[in-house]
Order: structure tokens, then sequence, then C-alpha cells
């Protein structure tokens, strides 16, 4: 799938990392956790399976309308299959000119059943994404409105834009200033959306640069897998760089004794969870696992910060674990890698936004922590 994308300008490029970077240091889902030297703030247009010869001349005559300005206007999320938190823009007469003629250009060369919805005029909700999730309801917390920066201000851009030339065919029209990316079209379907917060800016962002996907660039796109932490009754949890989240999470006792809903299953462990520090910008989770006297794993579950009330207030509760033959297990223990983060796109999933480093799997049985 291709997709035709606006870059912007440097300052509002910076302006959003750092909104990156803070939602990272909070523990929570953040763009820049996509290590992918290609995985830039961008503003997705349009996408669509060709970017035929007829397409890409529109196109060439659509870039005339660049350097654009632009005006963010807040915090918007979206729930859809993933969850999304991004800085939605103004839908101005010019934005709006821009994107018509863009889907106009590539319904007129693709089925329309081969285009995302979202992207049509009726639908399409200009933003930049600053997180993403596959963990609904990621980003609730009354706190997400204080982490990000002040949206990108102030008044028209000094400097002109430029555009960039990537691996062009010199009898491409796009080739003598276009940028050229390949990204893959993320799955969306329908969904709502809810203002979090909004805050009128000045106008001082400009869309800089148009950007096609899928046009013969290989990226640089490699996938690991963060070294498991060493488990514990108490942990202090980390990120997949092994970095602090700031919360330590306690097993507060835990006993065998069947499900009150299910007692015919036989036993199971009932244990305590407690996570000091949740809800302070960032509520991570952790898979707790029951092990026999040599820590070999006899059943393993993730368990959300976010989820854990009890009897004593939020981010203290109890749960039931399945365990095999709960009879043998001699502790509960906690794996201190933060589980939360749960948009985990390989390279095969997303050339472009995917790969990294990911949490570890949860351990298999008989495996010894």
């Amino acid at each position: 799938m291709r997709t035709v994308e606006l870059l912007v300008d440097e300052a509002t490029e910076s302006a959003v990392r750092e909104a990156w970077r803070r939602l990272a240091d909070a523990g929570l889902p953040s763009q820049a956790r996509h290590r992918s030297p290609t995985n830039r703030p961008h503003l997705t247009l349009a996408a669509c399976p060709e970017l035929t010869a007829p397409i890409r001349w529109e196109l060439a005559e659509a870039a005339a309308a660049l350097p654009l300005p632009v005006r963010f206007v807040g915090l918007i999320r979206f729930e859809r299959p993933t969850s999304v938190l991004a800085w939605s823009l103004e839908l101005d007469a010019a934005l709006t000119d821009l994107h018509r003629t863009v889907w106009d250009a590539v319904t007129a060369d693709n089925r329309p059943e081969t285009l995302n919805p979202l992207h049509a005029p009726v639908n399409w909700s200009p933003h930049i994404t600053l997180g993403r999730t596959r963990r609904p309801g990621a980003f609730t917390s009354r706190r997400i409105p204080e982490l990000p920066p002040p949206t990108p201000a102030g008044g028209p851009a000094h400097h002109p834009a430029q555009f960039r030339h990537g691996d062009g065919d010199a009898g491409d029209p796009l080739a003598a200033g276009l940028t050229v990316r390949r990204r893959l079209l993320l799955r969306l379907t329908e969904g709502h959306r809810v203002v979090v917060a909004r805050t009128v800016a000045g106008a001082g962002s400009v869309l800089a640069m148009l950007s096609l996907s899928g046009c013969g660039f290989l990226w640089n796109c490699t996938d690991s897998t963060a070294e498991r932490g060493e488990a514990d009754v108490r942990v202090e949890i980390v990120d997949e760089g092994g970095r602090s989240v700031g919360v330590t999470a306690e097993v507060t006792g835990w006993r065998r004794e069947p499900h009150p809903q299910v007692p015919e299953d036989g036993d199971e462990i009932h244990f305590g969870i407690r996570f000091e520090g949740a809800g302070q910008g960032g509520e991570p989770a952790v898979d707790v696992c029951a092990v026999d006297g040599k820590r070999e794993v006899l059943g393993c579950q993730t368990v959300y910060s976010s989820e854990v009330f009890g009897p004593e207030g939020p981010y203290t509760g109890d749960y039931y674990l399945e365990a095999d033959s709960p009879e043998r297990v001699a502790e509960v223990l906690l794996i201190p890698n933060d589980q939360s983060i749960q948009d985990r796109r390989t390279c095969e999933d997303d050339m472009k936004d995917g790969g990294g480093v990911h949490p570890p799997d949860p351990p298999e049985l008989g495996e010894q922590l």
C-alpha cells in the first residue's frame, strides 16, 4: 500500500518530537518508540494500492500549493481497533482544497473498495500522531493533556519550505522535488473521536513537503527483543530500553483457593498486587508468574495497573491466576518489563514505522525465571 503524506517544517517537527519524548518518559505509548530512521512527524492525506503515472502528475501539480500554513487546535483521541493520541489540525479552506485534490487523484485510478474510507473528505480528520497502541483506553488518564508541550504556535513561517528529492527517476514528474518514502497503510476502521483538550494556537506551522510512499527506497528496519529483567516479589518496572518508568510493583501476598465464580475448577492462585507511583503520567503493566521451588513457571498472566482497583483504592487489588499443578506453587513473582506497550509492529508489519526493540514475550510453562 502507498500513502501520500505531508511533512512539517523543522520547528514543528521539533515540537512533535518533544511531545513524543514526554509521552515515552511517562511510560505511555509514543511514536518515539519506533526506532526506524524514517519515522518522522507527518500528516497522511490518502493511501492507495498504486501510485500510477496519472496520479503522480496530479500530485506534482498539487505540490505547487506548498508550503502550506496550518493551525494546531489541540489534542484529540481516536478509539478504533487502535487507540491514538494526536495533535489535531484545523481543516481550513486551503488544507481542504489540497486534500480534495489528492483524494480525487488517487480515486481516479484506484478502485474505491481498495481505499481507506477514513481518508475520504467526508471522514478525514487531519492530525499528527503522538502515540498509538492496541490497548483500548490507553490515553484516558486525566493527566494526558498535561504531558505534551503546548501545540506549535507563532506567526507565519519565516523561511520557505524545501522539497526533498529521493531516488526519483528522471522521467518522473515528481522527481524534481518530492520526498520518496516507503510506508505501509495501517489497518483502520470507522470509529469515534473524543476531544481531550483544545488550545487554540497561532498558525505558525507549515506543511512543508509532499511525501509519496513505496517508490523505490529501501529502509533500514530491524527488530529486536528487550532482555527480560530479573523476576522478584517486588520490582522496579522498566521500559524496553531498560529505563525505569518510575513505578514499582509488589506482590502483597498469595494463597491457593478456588475462584468463587468457578469453584468446581479447583484451586487457583489468589494473589494481591500493588503499584506504587502509577497514575503520575504512566500506567504500566507487568507479567505475574506462579513458580515452583526451582522458579520454573507454572502459569503467568499480565496485570495492567490501569485496571487494578480494590478496597484500598486504585492500583491495589487482587487477582486469580490459573497454574499448572497449583499445589507445586512456591512463589508468585513479577517480571519488571513493562508490557503496556501494545503497538508491537514488526518490520514485516510496517517497514517504515515498525521495528525497534519490543518487550519480551511472557514466559512459557516450565521456563525457569
